[in-house]
């Protein structure tokens, strides 16, 4: 990508990621409210996006490539594809970006955020794990879209602070449900 587009991309990216946080989330946030805190022309953004929705699909596609890099990395590193692996890059990437989730949480709108990092994940997870395990496709595609489904709900409760554990905690619980299943964690109660 040519430096100047890189350029005036994270500049948009950032005054978008201000709005969000000046306004706590409880504002749409406009093109021309967007290219001024951006200090770029509307003709400008405008060059680069559509509308506002493909800054947001453009960011979200750019923080789940990163998650998944780090899974592919560790994956070349020869650490073999597992859900403690995938739920420590998961809540590394959550830490990292806690303000932007917690702001998501609050919006009208922050839906489509999780539903873009959902749908992005069912991706990438199958195309991980697809290797490793002896899943036909749609067996693959059910059960990456379940276990996201329930893994995006619990963290946007956490986020929300509906869930009063740490991190970690939640990491550990979300795991052991995912891995185990509710029958084997009910039958150790």
């Amino acid at each position: 990508m040519d430096r100047r587009i890189g350029k005036t991309k994270a500049a948009i990216w950032d005054a978008y990621l201000s709005i969000l946080m000046d306004g706590k989330g409880r504002k749409k946030v406009t093109v021309s409210e967007l290219a001024r805190k951006a200090d770029i022309d509307r003709k400008t953004f405008y060059l680069h996006y559509s509308d506002v929705d493909e800054v947001m699909q453009e960011y979200c596609e750019q923080r789940v490539e990163q998650c998944m890099e780090r899974l592919r990395k560790e994956k070349d590193e020869g650490k073999e594809f597992s859900v403690k692996l995938l739920f420590d890059i998961l809540n590394q990437f959550i830490s990292e970006n806690m303000e932007l989730f917690e702001i998501l949480s609050l919006q009208k709108d922050g839906n489509y955020f999780w539903q873009e990092i959902k749908k992005l994940m069912v991706e990438s997870i199958g195309e991980a794990a697809r290797e490793e395990l002896n899943f036909s496709e749609t067996q693959l595609k059910v059960l990456c879209e379940f276990y996201m489904s329930g893994i995006v709900a619990v963290y946007t409760l956490w986020i929300q602070n509906r869930i009063p554990v740490t991190a970690e905690e939640l990491a550990e619980l979300v795991k052991d449900a995912a891995v185990k299943g509710l029958e084997r964690m009910v039958e150790e109660t």
